[in-house]
This record gives C-alpha cells, sequence and structure tokens, in this order.
C-alpha cells in the first residue's frame, strides 16, 4: 500500500515543527508500507493541496492536532474523495480525538483515538488483508451515519518501545528557515497533569 502522511496547513501557531505523533507513525510505518511524509505547515494552502493530489495513494493519513487547521483538514479531505474516491482518509490527533464527527461527517473514513501508534498499524494490517476494522480498538468511524468507536486503546506505558526519531528522516531546515529559530522537540513523557475539560490531554484520560 501506498501512504502519505501529512502535517497539515494552519492559520496562527506558534509551533511549527512537526508532530513528533506523525513522525512516530512515519518511522513504525515505513519498515512495512510504502510511505511518505508532507509537511505542510510552511507552504500556502494552494501548493499544499496540488502537492497531496498530485498522485494517488491508497491511505492519507492526516493529523488533526490543532482545532484551526482542521478547516484545511476537511479541504484537503474534499480535493482527495474528488479526485480519488477509493483512497481511504484517516485522521488523528486532539480535536479528531475529541470531536470525531467534525472529520468523519466531511470524507474523512476513520479516525485514530488518542495515542495512534499502535492503533494506525493494527488498521493499516486490517485494511490491507481485508479485515474488519471494526475489530480495530481505539478507532472511530461512521455506520449508518452515526459516529461508532470502538473499544478503547490501551496507553503505551512504555515509550521507550517506540522508534527513535531520526532528524535526518524529515526536511527540517525548512522548518528552520520558515520559524527563524533552529530547535528539535523531544518527547520524555505523555499526557498533563492538569484537568482542563476540554483537553484530550489531560490526568483523566492519560496518565504515566
Amino acid at each position: 500500500m501506498r501512504i502519505l502522511l501529512v502535517q497539515p496547513n494552519i492559520d496562527t501557531c506558534y509551533e511549527y515543527a512537526s508532530s513528533l505523533g506523525l513522525r512516530n507513525l512515519f518511522q513504525l510505518c515505513r519498515n512495512s508500507y510504502d510511505v511518505e511524509f508532507y509537511y505542510a505547515s510552511t507552504d500556502q494552502y494552494k501548493y499544499a493541496i496540488k502537492n497531496i493530489i498530485q498522485k494517488e495513494y491508497d491511505i492519507i493519513g492526516i493529523s488533526g492536532q490543532f482545532t484551526n487547521a482542521i478547516p484545511y483538514c476537511i479541504s484537503y479531505a474534499e480535493k482527495i474523495k474528488k479526485h480519488y474516491p477509493s483512497t481511504i482518509i484517516i485522521g488523528g490527533g486532539n480535536h479528531a480525538t475529541m470531536a470525531p464527527e467534525d472529520l468523519l461527517n466531511n470524507n474523512f473514513d476513520y479516525i485514530v483515538l488518542g495515542e495512534g501508534e499502535v492503533t494506525f498499524l493494527e488498521l493499516l494490517n486490517a485494511l490491507k488483508n481485508k479485515k474488519d476494522s471494526a475489530q480495530v480498538n481505539g478507532i472511530a468511524f461512521l455506520q449508518n451515519g452515526q459516529v461508532v468507536k470502538t473499544a478503547p486503546r490501551e496507553l503505551i506505558e512504555n515509550l521507550d518501545s517506540l522508534p527513535v526519531i531520526h532528524p535526518d528522516s524529515f526536511d527540517d531546515n525548512r522548518i528552520y528557515n520558515f520559524s527563524g529559530i533552529k530547535y528539535l522537540n523531544i518527547e520524555t513523557s505523555r499526557g498533563c497533569q492538569y484537568n482542563c475539560s476540554f483537553c484530550t490531554t489531560s490526568n483523566r484520560r492519560h496518565s504515566r
């Protein structure tokens, strides 16, 4: 299967480094699949759309992390389905987890809820082998117009089990030049000690 992972355009954000979660997915997928990574946040929207639809993929995964990126995610999906109706579109990230209906009602086929590394690979394997995707824990999809969520996915207890993210696998110079700052995100834990009701990473949902 040919897979494209997309970090979408955003309207305003102080943070331009690409999603560590999406990078994890890329590192994991490249061992078994033909996968590409496209960082669109530094590109103009029209240019990003052109890049996304320039060739056909079996699956396109789009990060729905920030709410201000969701309109772009929805627009991507509309254009993708117009050109390639059979392409499966999968969303994930904080906003997608909190409000999967926003994307599922707008041409997305599946949403990966919460931590995506294990779930995304299982979903890919199910789709590749034509197995029942409803048996994959931690996803949401539409069934008869209603959002269906499968059983929750257990949290990854050992973050060291995830692959090391190699910076040379990504074109970070574009990010540095765009933001005017050279920096690199690292991940030492997940979740948050606070309890904001609107957030997907509060300690009621994630704990370490």
